[in-house]
């Protein structure tokens, strides 16, 4: 994208061309050409509107992160002297150093214009200050993307980048973020993996989990004491495969993600996949987990609606101390939200109460038989109760 600027007014006339140009504002850079590191070139216009002698061209060079590192001046005569502009930056974009005669312009962290007297960088939904490190507006699509409505990009800014100032997301184009590589086989085997011996060690104890193998293949794996299993109809067999699914919706959702990485293996080469510790927010993990934790209670919702245990009333109260005990962890452990109306009617009241204790917050999504995880929604800690999360002071 290529920007327009009049010098004698300041006014960026890119705003004017009808997107011919392109748009040096945050919004339209990313319809159009640009987006963060989308800006390529400046023409800067001279103080005299009706003559093109004092007319300049600077181009932009970034950084891995899409910020503006240095303006250069392709005309310049002496290469030594092309160099109009060098920016270096702390994570959270405060800039390190400067040069009181380098050429004066606007953009800098994440391509975006900078105000000289407040030194507020405009995202396009919100102001964002680097010396801060907090956006100094509330978030306007609320707490679907955090509780903290004032953090950037979850306080995670080296592996994460927003846009726009209203969802943070991986820096995709970031060297250190690289999708794991395709599986070598088609994984088709991961039962005989999961029971193992050595799967099960892997599991380290907990109830199931994602078991990472050399060749690349990521199984959906249970301890088989948690989850033994049974006939078909016996709430053991739904149970376990209610789990199962859970664990599925985690290998969907590392599947290609760089923001999912697996440890470090043990002897036999198997080792654990999640999500890579503070890569793409702190709050990421959370939200994945409430979305594993919506499948498996839409799996438990649909085998009690189905009516899977027959006229077996044990298998029937079974499934609901089950899901209610699902709906419970969820809520407490990752602050998952609970539209307990979506199933009041398969429950008991004294359940339905024991949900309402665990989650005073019923937004329809995560644990309302949805998984969609662009759903998550939670409660701010000043209201629950839960106490701060972890790097919303910043």
């Amino acid at each position: 994208m290529i920007g327009l600027r009049d010098k004698s007014s300041d006014l960026d006339l890119a705003r004017h061309t009808g997107g011919a140009v392109g748009l040096v504002s945050n919004q339209l850079m990313l319809e159009g050409a640009g987006g963060i590191g989308g800006l390529l070139a400046v023409h800067d216009r001279g103080t005299d509107p009706n003559s093109t002698a004092d007319d300049l061209d600077y181009v932009y060079l970034y950084d891995g992160n899409g910020n503006v590192g240095q303006v250069i001046d392709p005309n310049a005569a002496d290469p030594n002297t092309a160099v109009k502009a060098k920016y270096q930056y702390d994570p959270y974009g405060s800039r390190i150093g400067s040069d009181p005669n380098e050429y004066n312009q606007p953009w800098r962290f994440s391509t975006k214009q900078f105000d000289a007297e407040t030194g507020l960088g405009y995202w396009g939904y919100r102001y964002y200050s680097p010396g801060m490190g907090r956006w100094i507006g509330r978030d306007p699509i609320g707490e679907v993307d955090g509780v903290c409505l004032y953090a950037y990009v979850h306080n995670a800014p080296c592996g994460s980048t927003d846009a726009q100032g209203h969802q943070a997301g991986p820096w995709i184009g970031n060297p250190c973020l690289k999708p794991p590589p395709p599986p070598a086989n088609r994984c088709d085997d991961c039962s005989l993996t999961c029971t193992s011996g050595a799967g099960q060690r892997a599991l380290g104890g907990d109830a199931g989990g994602v078991i990472c193998r050399p060749d690349g293949c990521r199984c959906a794996c249970l301890d088989t004491r948690s989850y033994p299993g049974g006939p078909p109809g016996s709430s053991a067999n739904i149970e376990q495969r209610c789990a199962l699914r859970h664990e599925e919706t985690h290998v969907s959702q590392g599947a290609g993600n760089p923001c999912w990485g697996c440890s470090e293996p043990d002897a036999s080469g198997l080792s654990r996949a999640g999500p890579r510790e503070g890569v793409c927010g702190f709050d990421y993990p959370r939200r994945t987990e409430c979305s594993a934790y919506g499948a498996e209670v839409e799996c438990l919702l649909g085998a009690l609606r189905k009516g899977e245990c027959g006229a077996d009333r044990g298998c029937v109260e079974r499934l609901r101390a089950a899901l209610v005990e699902t709906v419970v962890t969820a809520c407490r452990l990752y602050r998952c939200g609970a539209a307990v109306s979506n199933y009041a009617d398969l429950l008991h009241r004294a359940q339905i109460e024991t949900i309402k204790r665990a989650c005073p917050v019923a937004p329809a999504g995560i644990l309302a038989g949805s998984t969609n995880l662009a759903a998550a929604r939670v409660r701010s800690d000043a209201v629950s109760g839960l106490g701060e999360p972890v790097g919303c002071r910043k």
